[in-house]
């Protein structure tokens, strides 16, 4: 039976292979005749699915924070934002920090904003540069807007180009009914439909269709912010090279049903 597992795994990321291999091996006081049915499965018959990709993931593969959950992500690029906005303001309260665990302390003495800058309660939102299958464009989708909150914010494009900060204007903004007052509205930035290509998409909303003006480009690379952008968790460190890893997770579910 090993000797038949091992052959059909040919193929099959290593990771994998090592997932399934341990499903076939007893626990402790078991038989291998007691173990788990999951021995019957051959992996060859899940390769064709574990190997899809989507739109999205294959834009992000290589991309740095492309790995990290959103909540992790939106804090580094929070921080990324932060350390830009101290160089060009003048910050009278200390911005969030970020713990062992890529998560936001909020001090004692702050409102619900992010921080004040030149006097005023700033807010930064991060989204992520998606494809949306559905209606057949790239777009980025700013959530958990509350305008009571902050006098201006800076919305932060994450996208494989690198990360634009941008000065929001008010527009583009969508409220959420009865539950805006407690879940905020959302801000919705469209490319053209029927593009595919991401960075043909990109160009456009920048050329054409930033809700604010572009106040900073930060590439990857960039000295200044490599310390924030090295940033890793123990999830995402986990899950490196793992198949569905970079897939959102209605995507990763979807295949995994």
């Amino acid at each position: 039976m090993m000797f038949a597992l091992a052959l059909r795994l040919r193929g099959v990321h290593p990771r994998l292979q090592q997932l399934f291999l341990k499903w076939t091996r007893p626990s402790s006081g078991q038989t291998r005749s007691d173990a788990a049915s999951p021995v019957i499965l051959d992996p060859g018959d899940y390769k064709d699915l574990f190997l899809r990709t989507s739109t999205t993931a294959s834009a992000y593969e290589g991309i740095p924070l492309s790995t990290l959950a959103p909540s992790a992500r939106g804090s580094i690029l929070e921080a990324v934002t932060c350390r830009f906005l101290g160089k060009v303001c003048s910050i009278t309260a200390p911005p969030l920090t970020l713990s062992h665990d890529q998560r936001y302390t909020l001090p004692a003495n702050q409102s619900r904003c992010d921080l004040v800058a030149d006097g005023l309660h700033t807010e930064v939102k991060s989204a992520q540069f998606t494809y949306d299958s559905a209606r057949r464009r790239w777009r980025f989708v700013f959530r958990h807007v509350k305008l009571m909150d902050f006098d201006v914010a800076f919305l932060v494009l994450y996208s494989p180009r690198g990360i634009d900060i941008v000065k929001w204007d008010g527009t583009r903004y969508s409220s959420n009914g009865k539950a805006t007052a407690a879940q905020g509205g959302s801000i919705f930035v469209y490319g053209p439909a029927g593009v595919l290509d991401w960075s043909q998409a990109l160009e456009v909303i920048l050329r054409q269709c930033l809700p604010g003006q572009l106040v900073q480009h930060i590439d990857f690379c960039q000295p200044d912010y490599a310390d924030i952008l090295s940033r890793t968790t123990a999830t995402s460190r986990i899950y490196a090279g793992i198949p569905l890893a970079l897939y959102a997770p209605s995507v990763r579910g979807a295949i995994l049903q």
